[in-house]
């Protein structure tokens, strides 16, 4: 959809499964077209420790920061 709001993706699981991941990302994309947005990149971090290093929501954060960008939807799984 041209024009349509960017709309980036966050998906934060406590264990590293795959299909629950694809299901997450499914969902957002569900949520997105229901609205009208356009959904970008869907940023994932797996792993249970609170201090296990989080990649993922960092590019979510320089993703936010593109002047293309309108918002953020997050899943925890």
């Amino acid at each position: 959809m041209s024009g349509a709001p960017v709309v980036y993706g966050y998906v934060r699981s406590m264990v590293d499964d795959p299909t629950c991941v694809a299901e997450c990302k499914e969902q957002l994309g569900s949520r997105c077209t229901r609205e009208g947005w356009a959904l970008g990149t869907v940023f994932v971090d797996c792993g249970g420790a609170v201090d296990d290093e989080r990649i993922g929501f960092p590019g979510l954060l320089d993703a936010l920061a593109l002047p293309t960008a309108s918002a953020a939807l997050a899943l925890n799984a």
